[in-house]
Order: C-alpha cells, then sequence, then structure tokens
C-alpha cells in the first residue's frame, strides 16, 4: 500500500512540475501540447509532444526574446507523426506574423499527405480560413484581412461539424463543414505545405476541448514570461599587455552569424572598430589589437554577436599596458596640455642640431590647428601622423614645411586624437595627446 501511495505522490508532483512550466492563462484540462518555442520545439506541456524541426528557425518573439518564435519560410515545418487532437472536438491556438502575402499560409495542420482526412488551418491572401482536407469546396473563411508584419493572435475551435475562428480574441467567422476523420497516416505539422509564405509563429497550444469565450480572451491578453536565450556563451577577458605587444580578446557563441567589435575610448561613446593595421579580427569572435602603445592604456571594448535576427552584447573588457614607464610619463602625453601642445625631438644629426621644437595651438581646439614645425629643415625625412582613438589616420604629412594650419571639419569628430613623429626609418620617437572639443 505504501509503495503504492509512493507512486501517486511522485506521479503527482512530475505532473506538477511540468504543469508549472505552462503560463497560468493558458488552460490546462484537456491541454494536449504547449510549445512556447524558448530556444526549441519541444512540448512543455508534459505529454512529450515534441517537434521534428525541418527548416525553421529560431528568432526574436513578439516581446522581442531572443531565440522565442520560430520564422518559417519555403516549405519548412515542425512535425510528428500523429496528430495531436482527437479530431471530435477540439482548440488551436497560436500567434503569427506574417512577412508577405504572396502565397498561402499553412499555419496548422492535422492531415496526410494525400489530404484526404483532417485539416488545416491557412491565411491565403491575408484572410484566415479552415480547410477541410479532400473537401475542397468546403472551407470556413474569414472575411477580416490580417495585416503584414504584426503579430495576431489565432483560435480555431471545431464542435463536432462546427469550426470557429477567433482573431485577436473575437469571433471572426464560424460554419459547418463535414470532415474525414483521422487515420493511421495522420500527421500533425506547423508550416509545411505547399508555397508557404514566410511568417513567424509562436506559442502554439492545443485541446481535446472547446474552449469558452473567456478562456479565448485569456489566451489574447495573456504574457509569456521573459525566457533569456543568451547568444555568448564564453565571454571576453581583460588583457595585460606590454608596449608593442598583441592584445586578444576573445568569446565564444551560439551558432552566431556575425560579430563586431566596438571600442569606447576616453569615454566618448561606443563606436564600431574598423579593420586596419592596428586591430584585426574585427567582424570575428576574435579581436587582436597590434603594436600595443600607450594609448591603447584602459581603452575599453565589447562585441556585438547576431544570431537568427537576435543580438547580445558582450560585457566590457580593458586592455591594461604593462611596462613601467607608465609610471613616469609626464602629463605631456597621459593628460592634455592647454593651450600649446610641445613636442621636443630629437634628430638624427651632429650637436648643435640634435634637437627640434614643435608646437601644436590651440589644444583643446574646435574647428582647426596650427602646427609649427620649428626648425623643420633639420627634420628631413621625419613625418607626422595623427590618428583618432581607434587607429583611423586623420593627418599625415612630411615634414618638410614651417607649419601645416589644418581644417579638422573632416575628422572624425570630437574626442582624444594622438599625434605621433616618426622618424627616416618610419619609427615612432614620440606620441603625444590633442583633444577636439
Amino acid at each position: 500500500m505504501k509503495k503504492v501511495l509512493y507512486a501517486l505522490i511522485a506521479i503527482i508532483g512530475f505532473a506538477n512540475a511540468t504543469m508549472a512550466q505552462v503560463p497560468s492563462y493558458v488552460p490546462t484540462n484537456s491541454l494536449v501540447a504547449w510549445y512556447p518555442f524558448n530556444g526549441n520545439a519541444n512540448d512543455a506541456s508534459g505529454n512529450g509532444n515534441n517537434l521534428v524541426i525541418n527548416g525553421p528557425i529560431l528568432t526574436t518573439d513578439r516581446f522581442n526574446n531572443c531565440n522565442n518564435a520560430f520564422h518559417f519560410s519555403g516549405g519548412q515545418e515542425l512535425f510528428k507523426s500523429t496528430p495531436n487532437t482527437n479530431g471530435i472536438n477540439y482548440t488551436w491556438s497560436l500567434w503569427m506574423k506574417k512577412i508577405n502575402s504572396d502565397f498561402r499560409s499553412h499555419a496548422i495542420q492535422e492531415s496526410t499527405n494525400t489530404s484526404t482526412t483532417g485539416g488545416a488551418f491557412t491565411c491565403e491572401d491575408n484572410k484566415p480560413q479552415f480547410v477541410c482536407q479532400g473537401i475542397a469546396v468546403n472551407v470556413t473563411n474569414s472575411n477580416t484581412s490580417i495585416a503584414l508584419n504584426s503579430w495576431t493572435h489565432f483560435v480555431i475551435t471545431k464542435s463536432g461539424s462546427t469550426f470557429s475562428i477567433y482573431i485577436n480574441g473575437v469571433l471572426s467567422s464560424s460554419g459547418s463543414s463535414s470532415y474525414n476523420a483521422y487515420n493511421a497516416s495522420t500527421w500533425f505539422k506547423i508550416g509545411g505545405g505547399i508555397n508557404t509564405a514566410v511568417s513567424l509563429i509562436d506559442d502554439v497550444a492545443m485541446w481535446n476541448r472547446v474552449l469558452t469565450q473567456s478562456e479565448i480572451t485569456n489566451l489574447y491578453n495573456g504574457t509569456a514570461p521573459h525566457t533569456s536565450n543568451t547568444i555568448i556563451t564564453n565571454q571576453p577577458s581583460d588583457q595585460l599587455v606590454s608596449i608593442d605587444g598583441m592584445a586578444t580578446f576573445n568569446l565564444t557563441a551560439t551558432n552566431p552569424l556575425s560579430h563586431q567589435w566596438q571600442s569606447n575610448s576616453n569615454k566618448l561613446g561606443w563606436q564600431t572598430i574598423p579593420a586596419n593595421i592596428f586591430y584585426s579580427g574585427v567582424n570575428t569572435n576574435t579581436l587582436r589589437v597590434n603594436n600595443v602603445s600607450v594609448s591603447n592604456h584602459n581603452q575599453a571594448f565589447r562585441a556585438l554577436v547576431n544570431s537568427n535576427g537576435c543580438t547580445d552584447t558582450s560585457k566590457v573588457v580593458y586592455l591594461k599596458v604593462a611596462d613601467t614607464c607608465l609610471t613616469k610619463i609626464t602629463d605631456t602625453i597621459l593628460t592634455t596640455v592647454t593651450d600649446t601642445l610641445i613636442i621636443k625631438t630629437t634628430v638624427g644629426l651632429p650637436t648643435p642640431n640634435t634637437t627640434n621644437t614643435l608646437l601644436i595651438y590651440p589644444n583643446p581646439a574646435k574647428d582647426r590647428i596650427t602646427i609649427d614645425n620649428g626648425n623643420y629643415t633639420v627634420m628631413a625625412g621625419y613625418s607626422i601622423k595623427i590618428e583618432n582613438s581607434l587607429g583611423q589616420q586623420v593627418f599625415s604629412s612630411a615634414i618638410t614645411q614651417a607649419q601645416f594650419n589644418i581644417d579638422l571639419s573632416t575628422w572624425t569628430g570630437k574626442g582624444i586624437y594622438f599625434v605621433r613623429v616618426l622618424d627616416t626609418q618610419g619609427n615612432v620617437v614620440t606620441t603625444r595627446k590633442i583633444l577636439l572639443q
């Protein structure tokens, strides 16, 4: 007797656990299947009516939850080899968003390959209808046209020979139609059929009874709980790299279709990182920062990953420059110099022509700067380059004249820019900072 009692308790506990996955607005009386599509095509009612995925892909649902609905196109379908309902009295419920109106959309079918038994709910020319298989002229049509690219709730009921279609909780059409009973070759499908329209389908449920108007209204007004299905499974981490080294940021994601790395330098806002000599792998799961310099210290990075129309953002990580020189660098490099930036450069000439002073003003700047090259004749073969915080070059020239007067309107906007002086071999001899406000 105790064993029987324990078995009953275990069965009741299992039933409660499975039904706990069904939202409160979904009636559980005579419920045979509940498909919330939370990352898969499984039946969450506990009845085991899981579906096989043949083509459709996961996408965002009507609440913008990632991987919580299915996108159908062509002849794609979710299916099982036996019907869900009893074919006598039943209710089907679903949310659907049609993307085009060119073709018939078989949203739900319980029929055979020869179309001789069962029936299907379809939307042809954006008008919902129920088709009784094998009786081509005997259909139950709704005169209401549904809007494209908008989520619509449908409920279809069968009470004996009477079929009814509800749109957004309201009865739209009803009529009588003969109906051939299921046989051994009858299957259940969501999607499928010939010339299926492009559509999104979500929250499909089925009962072996006719729901009341109150239950149908609650289904339409019900709000599914948010289910988070993150794309990024392993996050990038902070990197500590020496000057002239390479920093590598890596992540992994589920079924990624695209990657895009971004940087937020000096808290100027997130910007897409271009591929250049400083950054590689900007559209892959691994970003590499090449030839790390002092200007990269504390630079922030993140990645945007797209999968089937869903976007996930990685955590923010930082590049730290590991070099004892950081503790000795003066304010002329790490801090903006007010009014004029003074650069004293040693050049490869005999004494006394071993130094030259470059002046950049105003600093900060707004629309124009002047670079005074001082005794530029001693810097033959030297050049000057200016880059933004993402490594994009905004100015480059050999030092062959007394001054450069530079219009800033073609630069990439407000922020920190880095002035680099290069020697005759192309080596950077100094890097300084200017600010564009």
